[in-house]
């Protein structure tokens, strides 16, 4: 029992102790408030007031000081860089009763921090003579503070940009152990970002030891909501991102990351299921579609090796991995598959930014089983092609900052092809034959009834097709096309040409009909049958010039002129040397009957118990290898239908 009162005697002996210490503690600081504000401002650099000083045992011993404010340097501006409500000043007991004051922790609340960036550099750089502490001696003592906070808010204010741009940081609590050169730090940091109305920034983890050669990072962020329509306001987010996109509503970000400065790993984690997101024409991703991003990698030194990028866009998903050599001067090498639209795409290629100002880059990229009509969903710019199936191979290399300057650099090579398809908004064969019926040649002909007699064909403003086919060569601003077939169960179109980046056609086809159009076309026209090809079906020239969806469908007048003079040459050497071309395109010796009627005529049935007609004497062979060795050197080259 005696042992148990000598205890509670020496308790109350030191705390006795604590107490007179605490008061004498809180009369000298608020006898010698401004001494003390003096020495504060000769550690700093900065005017330094503060109000009233009281003594505080709530949460340990320590010290509150009332409207402390310390003031900016003066080159940056005559406002304060830090004001704060209260300022708590927690010291550790047992030094105390030796005589000395150690520091335990510094609570900052309600402060008010405005950072400001300049050419100069940063408004904090010239606190404590530069902000360099002595070897071995604690940090400054407003840097303790900055990491221990209740209902912060914090101005960065950047004065390099023109104009001046500004983030704001509010509700900002900050959390943290006791602060140690030799033990790690643990940091929690919670803060409205962005606009938030509530805290939606999240930093937890660990800093340090900060006296080491190499000090560790382990650190998770997550920003919840992140409204991005807010953040698209604040100029330096805005800085960063492309100028063509536009977006709206929530997303969650999370990251981490493990390591030194010197060998760093990452990560990181995007939903933006929840947001709209709009980038030029080409993408537009709608509230409630599936959007969900996951990267994953390393840096070592100055370089940086991807390993994983994983993007989820509704039903499509993509697998890439990089490497980025030089930070400085960045290379960038990366490789790409995706199981996009029922298909897959792989790429791979480079992206240089050595020259920032005009940066290159180099992509082969090939497609396979794509489907149109998912694609057109998501890429607006394809919508002319209905539905299909895409195949295609591109090799592409450009330079520049932007579009304007890679389309002048923009070259390559690849192929393109789709099958199972519908153009909307386009019918060659249907432009070509209205456009024919306006010639005077043809006012009044029969291919207004054989236009009328085939709705589906020509009348459509779709055109299904069984295949396309085209391969591709781009340089100086245009796509060149080389043997661009359009293939339909009616006709195909074929051809080369160019298409302009900036928009403009230009191609030069050869519409071809097949074999029952071609002789029902002849039948309702007979003066088309100079337009027959080498394999009697005929086939008209045709211009396709304009700006998509626009296209002017424009028959050869100049080609069909020419096919038809050649013909009549054929014609009357054929018949000057003993023969002549029947309308049909035989040849009859001379004094023969021919197998055809005039031209116009309606070729007459044999009526019943009417002998049939004889056929006609075979055209002796001399006069076939003539008249075949006139056509092709004349250019016909024709055979016998």
């Amino acid at each position: 029992m005696r042992r148990w009162i000598i205890v509670l005697a020496v308790v109350l002996a030191v705390a006795g102790a604590i107490a007179l210490a605490v008061n004498n503690l809180g009369t000298y600081l608020n006898e010698n408030r401004d001494a003390v504000a003096k020495q504060v401002e000769s550690r700093l650099g900065r005017r330094v007031a503060f109000g009233e000083v009281g003594v505080s045992l709530a949460g340990g011993l320590g010290v509150r000081v009332a409207d402390l404010r310390i003031g900016d340097d003066p080159a940056f501006s005559q406002e304060d860089f830090l004001s704060a409500e209260a300022v708590d000043v927690r010291v550790k007991i047992l030094p105390i009763l030796f005589g000395k004051v150690e520091v335990a922790r510094v609570i900052l609340r309600s402060p008010r921090i405005t950072l400001i960036q300049t050419n100069r550099g940063l408004s904090t750089d010239s606190l404590g003579g530069g902000g360099k502490a002595e070897a071995g001696g604690a940090p400054p003592a407003f840097l303790v503070s900055l990491l221990d906070m209740r209902e912060g808010d914090l101005r960065l204010v950047d004065r390099t940009a023109k104009p001046p741009v500004e983030l704001h940081v509010a509700q900002i609590d900050v959390r943290a152990t006791d602060l140690s050169l030799s033990d790690p730090v643990e940091v929690d940091l919670s803060a409205s970002l962005f606009g938030g109305a509530t805290q939606n920034l999240r930093v937890t983890g660990t800093l340090g030891p900060l006296a080491a050669q190499a000090p560790r990072v382990d650190l998770e962020l997550r920003v919840d909501p992140l409204v991005v329509d807010e953040a698209l306001r604040v100029k330096p987010v805005r800085a960063l991102l492309p100028a063509e996109l536009s977006a709206s509503g929530p997303v969650r970000l999370e990251a981490g990351a493990e390591g030194t400065l010197e060998k760093l790993s990452f990560r990181a984690h995007i939903d933006a299921t929840r947001a709209a997101l709009r980038y030029g024409e080409g993408f537009d991703k709608a509230p409630g579609v599936a959007l969900d991003a996951r990267l994953r990698g390393t840096k070592t030194g100055n370089d940086v090796a991807i390993d994983s990028a994983d993007v989820v866009l509704d039903e499509t998903t993509l697998h890439a991995t990089a490497t980025v050599a030089n930070l400085d001067a960045p290379r960038i090498q990366f490789t790409a598959d995706s199981k996009a639209f029922d298909g897959a795409l792989s790429a791979t290629g480079s992206y240089d930014l050595r020259t920032a100002s005009r940066p290159s880059f180099a992509v082969n990229a090939k497609l396979a089983d794509i489907n149109v009509e998912k694609l057109r969903a998501a890429i607006p710019a394809v919508a002319r092609f209905r539905t299909g199936t895409l195949g295609a191979n591109l090799d592409l290399r450009g330079a520049g900052a932007g579009w304007e300057a890679i389309q002048r650099v923009l070259s390559g090579n690849g192929s393109l092809r789709i099958a199972e398809g519908v153009l909307t908004e386009f019918n060659p064969a249907g432009g070509t034959l209205r456009a024919l019926m306006l010639l005077p040649t043809f006012t009044g002909s029969g291919l207004q009834r054989f236009f009328d007699a085939h709705p589906r064909v020509f009348g459509a403003s779709d055109t299904p097709f069984d295949q396309l086919d085209g391969k591709l060569e781009i340089r100086e601003g245009w796509i060149h096309v080389g043997e661009f077939v359009l293939d339909t169960s009616d006709y195909a179109l074929s051809g080369r040409g160019r298409y302009s980046l900036a928009g403009e056609l230009d191609l030069k086809t050869a519409l071809t009909f097949s074999k029952p159009l071609s002789e029902e076309l002849l039948a309702a026209e007979p003066r088309l049958r100079y337009a027959r090809g080498a394999d009697g079906r005929v086939q008209l020239p045709v211009a396709l010039r304009g700006t998509p969806p626009k296209v002017a469908v424009v028959p050869d007048v100049s080609a069909l002129a020419g096919t038809a003079a050649r013909e009549a040459l054929t014609d009357a050497l054929t018949k000057a040397l003993g023969g002549k071309r029947a309308a049909g395109g035989t040849t009859a010796p001379e004094g023969q009957p021919t197998t055809t009627p005039p031209e116009g005529e309606p070729t007459a049935a044999p009526q019943e118990g009417e002998p049939t007609a004889a056929p006609p004497a075979p055209e002796p062979i001399e006069q076939q290898l003539l008249r075949r060795g006139l056509e092709g050197l004349l250019g016909g080259g024709k055979k016998d239908p």
